[in-house]
């Protein structure tokens, strides 16, 4: 899941800045290895929990998201609309896969599909063009995680179902302990990758994580409501 999501993010970027490549062999390269990846799951789907089809619900939405732009482009050259035709078929091919797991996701585990269940329901258009980190925001090598501050699979999808509404009566309603935790410096491995899925998550379902409507929310023991822009 995670090599076939990142070749769709590096797709992304690659068309964003065809204009900039001399040639489109690497971006060639790029669509036949997300084929080779969305064969692969066409042949195993059957088999994969919601965690597997979650990351074809994201190949399906980048390579949306890369086709609509390749749509506004007038006059494509010849290798690239055959590029593009290309994205087209694997979007379609991974929509269809994407769909079809979706009754037996719900059988299966049905609690599970109750709290997580909106990751796989639609897919994952969030997206930003390639810019420049700033070296201020880097996090020091030698930080240590605040002490007593965890975040297992279970505080992971609790906090998630959170901004997804499963976890409280509505959307971006976020708990003070999620809040803690996803904020939390010095996280490496796991921790750290699922709290940037948090943050991506917020983006994707429109949370403003950075400008809660409640501040006071942050600094008592109740939840906190962040805005959710129009």
């Amino acid at each position: 899941m995670k090599m076939i999501s990142f070749d769709s993010i590096c797709l992304l970027m690659c068309v964003s800045f065809v204009q900039l490549c001399n040639g489109n062999g690497v971006l060639q390269d790029i669509v036949t290895a997300i084929e080779k990846g969305i064969e692969f799951y066409s042949r195993n789907f059957a088999d994969m929990n919601i965690d597997g089809i979650f990351g074809v619900r994201m190949v399906e939405g980048q390579l949306q998201v890369v086709a609509d732009f390749l749509k506004t482009v007038l006059q494509l050259p010849d290798d690239l609309q055959r590029i593009y035709l290309r994205i087209v078929e694997c979007y379609r091919k991974a929509q269809y896969i994407s769909n079809s797991s979706l009754p037996r996701l719900k059988e299966n585990d049905h609690q599970y599909y109750k709290l997580v269940g909106p990751f796989v329901e639609l897919p994952w258009t969030y997206g930003k063009s390639y810019r420049t980190l700033d070296p201020k925001f880097k996090w020091n090598a030698e930080l240590i995680p605040i002490k007593n501050v965890t975040l297992d699979e279970v505080q992971s999808d609790k906090c998630m179902g959170e901004l997804l509404g499963t976890q409280t009566s509505m959307k971006c309603t976020v708990s003070k302990e999620c809040i803690m935790i996803m904020s939390t410096q010095g996280f490496t491995g796991y921790e750290i990758t699922h709290q940037l899925l948090y943050t991506m998550l917020a983006e994707q379902v429109i949370c403003d994580i950075s400008s809660p409507s409640n501040d006071q929310g942050l600094g008592q023991n109740q939840d906190c409501v962040i805005s959710r822009p129009s």
